[in-house]
């Protein structure tokens, strides 16, 4: 199940267009089961703030893996 939301994340910060990519990101709650992999917001703040310091840079993930079954990954921004 959350792979799925994980994707989603994925294709939001790795979208060239910054525009699109804080669309996407704004309105995280219709990713696929976004309230059951984060029924709070609180783990994703820091990276809604990451985001926005990166600023037109996109975001590329640079590790995933399963903790527990639950997806958790991380991102670099820059070059």
């Amino acid at each position: 199940m959350s792979e799925q939301f994980e994707e989603y994340l994925n294709e939001a910060i790795s979208e060239p267009n910054p525009i699109n990519r804080a669309e996407k990101l704004i309105n995280w709650e219709t990713a696929p089961v976004a309230r059951l992999a984060h029924p709070r917001e609180d783990h994703l703040i820091p990276l809604m703030v990451v985001v926005g310091a990166a600023g037109d840079d996109a975001g590329h993930r640079v590790f995933v893996d399963k903790v527990f079954n639950v997806a958790m990954a991380s991102y670099r921004f820059g070059d």
